[in-house]
C-alpha cells in the first residue's frame, strides 16, 4: 500500500506528530519510521523499500536539521533523489517543507536542477494553510490508502466523500458540520472505523466523554488493531475520572505500538491522578525518552511532580514541577496547561504574584481552560481579593457546573468576606455532589458555628470525623463548638 513518507530529524518530533497526524486526520496513510518499523525488523531496508514505494516524499528541513553533524536524514535524501530522478519531472514526488527559518539543501538532483529548483512549502508560515496545500498534493494517494480495510472492496465511495467533508469541517473548526458528515459516512458504512474514531474525537473535545467512548469502542471493536482509537478512549475514561479503565486501554495502545509515547504520557498521567506518582514518573519518562521534544509530556510530568509534591509537602518535588514545566515552555510557548501547571506549583509555594501571572497567560492562551480559573481564584483568595477569587470561581463553575471543588472554594471566599448565608449554600452544592467530603462537612459546619447555629455545626462536625475519624481540625472545631453551646 502506497503512504507519504516524511523525513525529519528526532529534533523536530513533536511538529512532525502534528503534520503526520494533521495528514491523517484528513484521510491520508503516512509513513513514518518510529510508528511503522516492527521491531526486530531491519530498519535500513525497511527505509528504503518505504522510500522506494511512497507515493510521496516529504523532507522536513529545519534549522535543527542543518545543525546536526550526522543524521540518517541525509541518506534518506540520497535514497529518494535517486527515486526522484527515475520518475516523470512533470508529476510532483518530492515535496520540500520547512519547519522553521532555514535553507533548502544544495543536493543536485540531476538535469542541471537542485533541491532549490522544487517549489517548498513554509509551515511555520500559517500552518493549517500550508498542511492544506501539502494535502492537495499528495490527496491522489489518498483513494489508495485511506483505511484500505474497508474501502478498497467497495463500489460505493459516497461514503469516502462523506468522511472526507467531515474531515474537512473538522480541519477547520466547524464540529457541528463535521459530525454531520461523519455520521453520513457511517450510515452509508456502518463498518468505517476511523469515522467513529474522528467522531468519537469531536465529542471528546466538547466534554461529551460518554458518547466518544461509545464511538470508540464501535471503532475498536470494528478494528481491534487501532492503537490511536484505545488511545483515545483512555483519554476519554480520563476526562471522566475513571482511570483505571482508561489505563487499560493506554496499556492495549502500548501493546499494538510499543514506541506509542503518547500513550505512555497519557498512562502516565492516570496513574499521577490515582497518587502512584512513581509509575507515573516512570511511564511519561519514557515517553520523553521515545521524543525528547514532546513539550506535552515534559508538561504532564510537571502535573505529576505537583500532585507528588502536594501530597508529600515536598518543595523538591514542586521545583521539579516547575523545572519541567518550563521545558514545555520552552519546546512550546503556548502550551496552556504548561503555565497552569506552574502557576500552580508556584501557588503552592505562596508565590503568589508568580502563579497568577502564569494563570493570566494561560487564560490568555486559551479561555476555556477551566483549571487556570480556579487556580487563579485560590491564588486571589490566599491575597484576600475575595471578590476577585469569586469572578474567577464562577467563570470555572460557569465552563463546569458538575465539579464540587469550584463549590467548595467558592464557598470558602464567601466565608472569608463574611457572607456566611453564600457561603453554607456553596458547600451544600459541594456536599450535593460529593456526599463523603469531610472536608465540606467541616466548612460548613465552621459557617454554621460562626452564625451561632452550633447545634448544626457540631452535626457537621461529627460527620466529618466519622468521614474521617484522624481530622485534627474536624475534632477541634467539634470541641469548641460544644463549649460554645453550652456556655
Amino acid at each position: 500500500m502506497n503512504r507519504v513518507f516524511i523525513s525529519y530529524v528526532r529534533e523536530n518530533n513533536e511538529i512532525v506528530d502534528r503534520l503526520y497526524q494533521d495528514l491523517k486526520s484528513r484521510g491520508i496513510q503516512v509513513w513514518l519510521d518510529r510508528i511503522d518499523i516492527d521491531p526486530g525488523a531491519r530498519w535500513k531496508q525497511a527505509i528504503r523499500n518505504a522510500i522506494h514505494d511512497g507515493a510521496f516524499f516529504i523532507a522536513c528541513f529545519s534549522k535543527e536539521y542543518h545543525d546536526r553533524d550526522k543524521t540518517y536524514m541525509n541518506e534518506e535524501i540520497t535514497i529518494a533523489i535517486e527515486e526522484l530522478r527515475q520518475r516523470p519531472t512533470d508529476q510532483a514526488w518530492f515535496v520540500p517543507v520547512k519547519l522553521n527559518e532555514c535553507e533548502i539543501p544544495n543536493r543536485d538532483i540531476g538535469g542541471g536542477e537542485t533541491l532549490r529548483d522544487l517549489q517548498y512549502v513554509n509551515l511555520y508560515e500559517n500552518w493549517d494553510d500550508n498542511v492544506q496545500r501539502i494535502f492537495e498534493v499528495v490527496r491522489s494517494a489518498a483513494s489508495e490508502t485511506i483505511n484500505a480495510n474497508t474501502v478498497e472492496m467497495s463500489a460505493d465511495l459516497d461514503f469516502v466523500m462523506e468522511f472526507f467533508r467531515g474531515l474537512t469541517y473538522q480541519n477547520r473548526r466547524n464540529h457541528e458540520r463535521a459530525v454531520e458528515h461523519y455520521t453520513e459516512a457511517l450510515r452509508l458504512n456502518p463498518q468505517f472505523a476511523e469515522a467513529y474514531n474522528n467522531r468519537g474525537n469531536i465529542y471528546n473535545g466538547r466534554d461529551e466523554h460518554d458518547r466518544a467512548i461509545e464511538d470508540y469502542t464501535i471503532a475498536t471493536n470494528l478494528n481491534p488493531n487501532y492503537a490511536e482509537a484505545y488511545n483515545n478512549r483512555g483519554i476519554a475514561y480520563s476526562k471522566n475520572g475513571a482511570f483505571r479503565r482508561a489505563i487499560e486501554d493506554f496499556n492495549r495502545a502500548i501493546n499494538l505500538k510499543p514506541n506509542y509515547e503518547k500513550a505512555f504520557s497519557n498512562r502516565g498521567n492516570a496513574y499521577g491522578e490515582l497518587g502512584e506518582f512513581e509509575r507515573a514518573i516512570r511511564d511519561i519518562s519514557q515517553a520523553i525518552n521515545l521524543n525528547p521534544n514532546y513539550a506535552t509530556a515534559y508538561s504532564n510530568r510537571g502535573r505529576v511532580f505537583y500532585l507528588k509534591g502536594v501530597a508529600h509537602q515536598a518543595i523538591e518535588d514542586l521545583n521539579k514541577a516547575i523545572d519541567d514545566s518550563d521545558k514545555a515552555i520552552e519546546l512550546e510557548p503556548n502550551l496552556a496547561e504548561a503555565y497552569d501547571n506552574r502557576g500552580a506549583a508556584y501557588l503552592k509555594k505562596n508565590e503568589c504574584s508568580r502563579a497568577i501571572e502564569d494563570f493570566n497567560t494561560a487564560i490568555a492562551l486559551n479561555p476555556s481552560l477551566t483549571e487556570a480559573f480556579s487556580n487563579r481564584g485560590v491564588a486571589y483568595d490566599k491575597m484576600g481579593k475575595y471578590s476577585s477569587a469569586i469572578a474567577d470561581y464562577n467563570v470555572a463553575i460557569s465552563l463546569d457546573p458538575d465539579n464540587p471543588e469550584r463549590y467548595s472554594n467558592r464557598g470558602v471566599s464567601y466565608f472569608n468576606m463574611g457572607d456566611t448565608d453564600r457561603a453554607i449554600a456553596n458547600f451544600n452544592l459541594t456536599i450535593e455532589r460529593r456526599p463523603k467530603d469531610p472536608h465540606a462537612y467541616n466548612n460548613r459546619g465552621m459557617a454554621y458555628a460562626n452564625s451561632g447555629d452550633f447545634d448544626r455545626a457540631i452535626t457537621d462536625f461529627a460527620k466529618a470525623l466519622e468521614l474521617d475519624p484522624d481530622d485534627t481540625t474536624a475534632q477541634e472545631n467539634l470541641r469548641l463548638a460544644e463549649q460554645c453551646r453550652n456556655n
